[in-house]
């Protein structure tokens, strides 16, 4: 709002003596009466005044739901419990489970730096576990995960693929203490108080029996673990 009050004032001063030298046409000098220089005066004020409601007092909308906010880092958090096994799994982190017939040989396919994959050997035979962790996206301490559009990977004869990702665009508005209102008030605000975010991609854990050759494009994002 304030962005247009120059303009706007600008083109009422403009106005303003376009009107007094029309009416003032045959003098010689342009006399402002008392009147006109009070009310020329009174109306910036009141766009003054407009302008301060819009900008600092009127709420602005937002649709959607306020993510929570999250205590302590979370990005520590998915990390010791994803890729260190540090305790038990936050369900929230999970994004699906699945279960595929083994073959005789699992071809990874990763074209793409989106994900990172976690591969476990097991004794059990004929089955391929798969557990897919959903992107993780922290603002402020605020967890924006489930506005990550996901594509999941793609398995088809023994090869399993990576998909490039959707391109995700999400809007956050930060609000803060009002810089005017904090003059008129003892308690002044800090301003700027900073911006951190943190984003970590999606994580695929796979469990594949040892009796399964595994076959690589890559071995970026790639990790054997040890149970």
């Amino acid at each position: 709002m304030f962005a247009f009050i120059p303009f706007v004032t600008i083109l009422i001063v403009i106005s303003f003596f376009l009107i007094i030298r029309k009416r003032s046409a045959p003098r010689r000098f342009i006399h402002i009466g008392r009147k006109i220089h009070i009310g020329f005066i009174s109306g910036y004020i009141a766009l003054l005044c407009i302008g301060l409601v819009f900008a600092e007092i009127a709420e602005v909308k937002s649709r959607g739901d306020m993510p929570e906010k999250v205590n302590g880092n979370l990005l520590s958090i998915y990390f010791d419990q994803i890729i260190q096994k540090n305790g038990p799994v936050d369900s929230s982190f999970i994004l699906d489970e699945r279960q595929h017939t083994a073959g005789e040989s699992l071809t990874i396919h990763h074209p793409h730096e989106n994900a990172t994959i976690y591969v476990e050997r097991t004794k059990d035979q004929g089955i391929i576990k798969e557990i897919i962790y959903k992107p993780l996206l922290d603002i402020n301490q605020y967890d924006f995960s489930e506005s990550v559009k996901v594509a999941k990977p793609i398995w088809r004869n023994n090869e399993l693929t990576i998909p490039e990702q959707p391109k995700n665009f999400i809007r956050y508005i930060s609000y803060h203490d009002s810089a005017v209102m904090n003059q008129l008030t003892t308690a002044r605000g800090a301003g700027y108080n900073g911006f951190s975010s943190g984003y970590q991609t999606m994580v695929v854990h796979l469990t594949v029996p040892e009796n399964v050759d595994i076959h690589l494009d890559s071995t970026d994002y790639v990790t054997f673990i040890d149970k």
